[in-house]
């Protein structure tokens, strides 16, 4: 009878078939908050029968309903909270799998080595439901210990096997058709990250906006826009939630092995990634020996970026030679010392931050000519940088962080630093001399330092100089906040543990008052350090 009806009829149905009977319906795997409205609704033009399929009524009545997106369940039920299904523990994992492949038969009267290997293979579903039971129900009809074996060596070709339900990737396949195409890109991008890898969130979105995949939106930074489709991911249950701050924003987040299988395959078949030239093992020789295609868009270690390079805790020996359109390279925690990096093959590089220790500075010839953002951190250099830095044309920004060097002095000669606008010299601690040469550094408008002990000669010499950041303890930014006159300069204290002081140079000043203001400033300073360290 069912089958003759129209859709409204059918509802109005199962509507009067409901409404006088306690019910349990169970609806798995809804889609879209649309597919819901639609099962819900009826569209009888009967006034008496306005509203949804399913009473409501006192009789303890329950729907149950399943979906891959927590979007879904909140439209369903705006006044529950869903029950967000977590990951098997490991004990919970092993119990699913043990009543699917040894069904009613105790486990401990098989082989012990077959309750090894079971053990290895649930492993690797990482507390995935879904996997664990394809596994199980795939096991128990061969009990042999060289078919388990044979499953054991090839989980994923195992369970992605047409015939085993669809298999896992089918199944998973469906999120990823259902993806806006917004979110694709940055989907495919998590195949880059090394299995089981804890993503920072912050390094992601902005390796998000650096390749392009963050749509520009009204009034609205990308960021911003990045942070909503990162969310969007994770209601998707396509990305987990590892670490949260205080303020419930994702901080880091991490790819389920799966999820991961399903991005590489679909990064290869978008030629995302490539398949097709063998990595030199002298140039990533801690790299896995992946192919990668000259015809893909992105290539990695898993990860050679098109426009950005993240050779976190990789020990290299170059930069590849074929990135000609790389714009952001950041070598950070390398595992052994980075030898001095030839990286006149970018030429479009214009953002380097390197962290880790080098053998010696890179020579200025080496640098790419477009360089205008350079971060150095834990470098340990023993020479002074600034004889190879000054001479970078299009430098802006020159940061200099903890333990980038460690010796006494700096020099700045004359002429160097031609378009330099911002210089930041933080933790420091052997740095006790800074000469400025006059006709260096034209175009300096701030700096930013944390240690007084450091003499600068030349600050009077700086005529753009506009602002100072000055990070150290709120006790001391106390002590000192007085002690410059407030004619030219504005001063306010930095909040936070270090704890400091900002100060800005006023506006409209002529050519004197600026270089009264920068006699002010140094000598400002040296009160400072006088008071501090005498």
């Amino acid at each position: 009878m069912a089958e003759k009806l129209q859709e409204h009829e059918l509802g109005d149905f199962l509507h009067g078939h409901l409404k006088d009977n306690r019910y349990l319906i169970v609806l798995d795997d809804v889609w879209s908050p649309a597919d819901w409205s639609c099962l819900a609704k009826r569209s009888s033009n009967d006034p008496d029968c306005l509203g949804s399929v399913f009473p409501y009524g006192g009789k303890g009545s329950r729907i149950l309903l399943t979906t891959r997106y927590k979007q879904v369940a909140s439209h369903a039920d705006v006044l529950s909270i869903p029950h967000e299904m977590r990951l098997l523990s490991k004990k919970k994992s092993w119990d699913l799998f043990r009543r699917k492949a040894f069904l009613d038969i105790d486990a401990e009267s098989y082989l012990p080595d077959l309750k090894e290997l079971g053990e290895k293979m649930v492993d690797q579903c990482n507390g995935l439901p879904l996997a664990i039971v394809l596994l199980g129900g795939l096991l128990s009809k061969n009990m042999s210990h060289i078919e388990w074996k044979k499953v054991h060596d090839n989980m994923s070709a195992y369970l992605a096997k047409e015939g085993q339900i669809a298999g896992v990737m089918t199944m998973l396949n469906l999120s990823y058709i259902d993806l806006p195409s917004y979110l694709k890109p940055c989907f495919l991008h998590l195949s880059l990250f090394p299995e089981d890898y804890v993503i920072s969130t912050r390094k992601l979105l902005l390796l998000w906006i650096s390749e392009g995949f963050v749509l520009q939106q009204d009034r609205q930074s990308m960021k911003d826009t990045a942070e909503i489709y990162l969310n969007e991911l994770i209601n998707r249950n396509l990305i987990q939630v590892v670490r949260t701050s205080v303020n419930a924003r994702v901080m880091e987040c991490r790819v389920h092995d799966f999820i991961q299988e399903l991005a590489i395959e679909k990064a290869i078949e978008h030629n995302f990634i490539g398949t097709n030239i063998v990595v030199d093992p002298h140039l990533f020789p801690s790299s896995s020996p992946s192919l990668f295609s000259s015809k893909s868009r992105r290539q990695s270690i898993y990860s050679n970026f098109e426009r950005v390079l993240d050779l976190e805790g990789l020990g290299i020996e170059n930069v590849p030679s074929n990135l000609r359109n790389l714009q952001t390279l950041d070598i950070n925690n390398l595992k052994r010392d980075i030898p001095s990096l030839a990286m006149s093959s970018c030429p479009h590089l214009c953002k380097l931050d390197i962290k880790g220790r080098m053998q010696k500075l890179t020579e200025t010839f080496q640098f790419p000519r477009n360089l205008s953002q350079l971060t150095l951190e834990a470098c340990r250099l023993d020479c002074d940088p600034m004889p190879i830095l000054e001479k970078l044309p299009n430098l802006l920004t020159l940061r200099l962080r903890a333990g980038s060097y460690l010796g006494k002095e700096m020099h700045v000669s004359a002429n160097g630093f031609p378009r330099l606008q911002i210089l930041q010299l933080l933790r420091l601690k052997e740095l006790v001399w800074l000469n400025i040469l006059k006709g260096s550094m034209p175009w300096l408008m701030q700096l930013e330092f944390d240690n007084f002990k450091t003499e600068i000669f030349g600050l009077n010499e700086l005529l753009n100089l506009v602002e100072v950041k000055i990070s150290f303890s709120s006790l001391l930014a106390m002590i000192v906040f007085h002690k410059i006159e407030d004619s030219f300069w504005g001063l306010t204290r930095i909040a936070g543990a270090e704890g400091g002081i900002h100060i800005c140079r006023k506006k409209g000043l002529t050519l004197a008052s600026s270089k009264q203001a920068l006699e002010q400033l140094a000598d400002f300073l040296e009160q400072c350090s006088r008071l501090i360290f005498v």
